[in-house]
Parts: structure tokens; C-alpha cells; sequence
């Protein structure tokens, strides 16, 4: 078979993007409540715009809808914002790849400003520029932090202060309004207290999805993505059973993804259990291809020299200078220059919950130590994570 015949054969999907996980279905089976209460948290952005900061701290593991509800929850404000005529704008951001407080307000501006300049400025200065933008245009934002146990691991949370009492340092309304989104809210001890307290008063938590529950998701998200037919109960029956022990939608719909490869690459109409079962083989629901993604050049270095110490060793924890002879030889296997930071990207990897860090000893939590060594060698040396093939 040529290229172009597989590039344009016929697919078990008809619209894949529907697995996405930044796509926001028309409806969150199981979440209606959580969104409920965050209507309610912010619905005086609307009633009386300008009146009350409202912030809010979604807590739950991956893959539990907290993102999806949301985006849900701006997807909502932002259309009725515009049948009642408040100017209203709602901007998410992924911490992740936020390096610092100016790339943070640099993201903001840009969402606000297109035009914004994106160098030049100070930390100051954009702080400034945003109070600027949101008085100017008579502005109501509604700003969503994602994963912002990152700022925090990278001692950035000058910036979550700074936005969350921007209108009282420049005495103003009430025009900022927050979202932060973790995994627990051990991050929120990190804030000053009155942050804390302001923001441990409103927590919105998500608690993992049963298997039921995970039925219902995928078999909604197989009717948008997949062709009539394509994937069978018994499909869906397996992949909420796979994904069950750890709760997670995240997972459960890569496995359909990843499953719908498979029936694809082998040219057939439907998606089989064999597919469901290849795919659970390719993946981990502690593997995370955007958070590897995320990672500096030597924090996956880092977690390589991890996976391949306890691939090694039979062991549950590994001492600093035990894993730094590992980092060393791999450092000379991909020429470059150890880190000056090892002690610090060591403590960025536990704040991702990649490793665990106990009383000076580090851990690989769930993730099987091959499968990591694995998806790191391959982004290591080509940049990207292996595909259905």
C-alpha cells in the first residue's frame, strides 16, 4: 500500500479530536455538580461585575474532569455574559510550560492582546499592562490556572498573590477572578495565609470516576469520535474495566484512541478487543505524554537515570549519589554537560509527582520502571513518544 492510500483509507474515527483532552463535550457525565458549584462561586461576576474577587480551587488526580469543568464553566460564562452584555473574557493556562511570573502575565496579555509585545517589559510593568487592559475595556477575567502545583514547585507564587490582589494594589473593581487547578491542595501551603485562607474557603473536589461512571463517559465520547458501529459495548465494557483501578477518563479515552490506531493500521471497520488490549500493553496511566514533553532536557535525563537504577535494582528507594552515577553515564551517552541543578530538577520531578522524594531517598511511584526508560529514550532521541505502528 502506497502513502497516500494511507494517509486517505477509510477510518474507524470520524472525528478523533473528540478524545482530545482539551476538547469540552457538549455534556459532563457525573460533573454536573462540581460545575454547579462552580456556577455558584462565580455567578457575581455576572449579577454585579466588579463587586466581589471570586476564586476557586478544583482538587482531584488526573483524568477526574477538573480541567473539562473548567473550560465548561467559561464556555458558559462567556455566553451569557454576551446575551446580558457584560464584558466578559475567560483565558485558561497550562503552569506547566510557564517557566515564571512574567511568562505567566505574558500569556494573559497575549490572550487579551494579540499584539501584545511578547519581550521587552518587566515583571512590573505587565502587571501594570494587565490592570491597564481590564480598566480600559471596562473588563471582567475570568483566569484559569491548570496544574499550579508547577508555580509553586518553581517558587513562582508571587505571581498567584499578585493577580489574586491586583485590584487592591491598584484600587480599582474587582475585575481579576481566579481558577487554580491541582491534584491536592498541599500547594496552597506554599501561599501566604490570607491567601490560603481565600482560597482553601472555596475548593471544588473531584473525586476519581467509578467504573459505571467511566462506561458512560467513553460510550458519549465514541459516539462523537468514532463512525457508527465502530467500537462495540463490549469495547467500552473493557475500557472502563482498564481504566477502573485508577479512576481516570484521561486514560480511558486514550486507550480508545490508541485502540482505534490499531483497527486503522490494520485496515478493518471496527475496533477490537485485541486493539483495546495492544494499547493497554503501549501505555500506563502514570506516563504521561505532556508532562514528559514538559520536562527540561535534564530533568528527563534525570528521570531516565530513575527508571534505569530501578529497572536495575531491586529496590523501593535509591539514595542522590547512587542515582547520580546513573545521570553521569547518561549524560556521557547523549553528550552533554551535567546539570548544576540536580538537586533542584530532582525536587521538580517529585513536585510532578514523576518521582517520590522520602527522608533523602528517591522513589518511582506507579509507573513500571521499562515502560518509563522506554517512552524516554524515545523522546530523547527522536522528540517524539511512539504511536500505533
Amino acid at each position: 500500500m502506497g502513502l497516500r492510500e494511507i494517509i486517505f483509507r477509510p477510518s474507524v474515527f470520524k472525528d478523533e479530536s473528540k478524545l482530545d483532552i482539551h476538547y469540552v463535550p457538549p455534556r459532563l457525565p457525573h460533573r454536573e455538580e462540581q460545575l454547579k458549584q462552580l456556577l455558584a462561586l462565580f455567578s457575581s461576576v455576572l449579577i454585579n461585575p466588579g463587586s466581589k474577587a471570586c476564586r476557586a480551587v478544583l482538587l482531584g488526580s488526573t483524568g477526574t474532569g477538573k480541567t473539562a469543568v473548567a473550560l465548561k464553566l467559561g464556555e458558559v460564562m462567556a455566553e451569557e455574559a454576551r446575551r446580558i452584555k457584560v464584558n466578559l473574557r475567560y483565558v485558561y493556562l497550562n503552569t506547566r510550560v510557564l517557566k515564571d511570573g512574567r511568562e505567566v502575565l505574558n500569556s494573559v496579555l497575549t490572550a487579551l492582546i494579540p499584539s501584545f509585545p511578547r519581550r521587552g517589559l518587566s515583571y512590573v510593568d505587565m502587571l501594570k499592562a494587565l490592570w491597564h487592559c481590564l480598566e480600559q475595556g471596562d473588563l471582567q477575567l475570568i483566569l484559569t490556572l491548570d496544574e499550579a502545583h508547577y508555580l509553586m514547585a518553581r517558587q513562582v507564587k508571587d505571581v498567584v498573590y499578585d493577580l489574586s490582589r491586583i485590584h487592591e494594589q491598584f484600587r480599582g473593581a474587582k475585575r481579576l477572578h481566579l481558577i487554580l487547578i491541582s491534584r491536592d491542595e498541599s500547594f496552597l501551603e506554599s501561599l501566604d495565609k490570607a491567601s490560603q485562607s481565600t482560597f482553601k474557603a472555596s475548593i471544588v473536589r473531584f473525586n476519581k470516576y467509578g467504573m459505571e461512571e467511566l462506561y458512560d463517559i467513553v460510550s458519549e465520547r465514541v459516539e462523537e469520535a468514532f463512525q457508527p458501529n465502530a467500537v462495540s459495548r463490549e469495547v467500552i465494557r473493557m475500557i472502563a474495566d482498564l481504566a477502573s483501578p485508577w479512576g481516570d477518563a484521561r486514560y480511558a479515552l486514550e486507550l480508545a484512541w490508541r485502540a482505534g490506531k490499531y483497527a486503522d493500521v490494520e485496515g478493518l471497520d471496527q475496533v477490537l478487543l485485541e486493539h483495546v488490549r495492544k494499547a493497554k500493553a503501549e501505555i500506563h496511566p502514570e506516563i504521561r505524554r505532556e508532562e514528559l514533553y514538559a520536562l527540561s532536557l535534564h530533568q528527563r535525563l534525570l528521570l531516565l537515570a530513575v527508571a534505569r537504577y530501578f529497572k536495575r535494582v531491586e529496590q523501593a528507594y535509591a539514595s542522590f549519589e547512587a542515582l547520580m552515577k546513573d545521570y553521569r553515564l547518561i549524560c556521557e551517552e547523549y553528550e552533554v554537560k551535567p546539570s548544576d541543578e540536580v538537586v533542584e530538577d530532582l525536587y521538580a520531578l517529585h513536585s510532578q509527582g514523576l518521582i517520590v522524594i522520602k527522608e533523602g531517598q528517591v522513589g518511582l511511584l506507579d509507573a513500571p520502571a521499562s515502560m518509563l526508560e522506554q517512552a524516554l529514550v524515545e523522546l530523547l532521541n527522536t522528540g517524539r513518544l511512539r504511536w500505533p505502528a
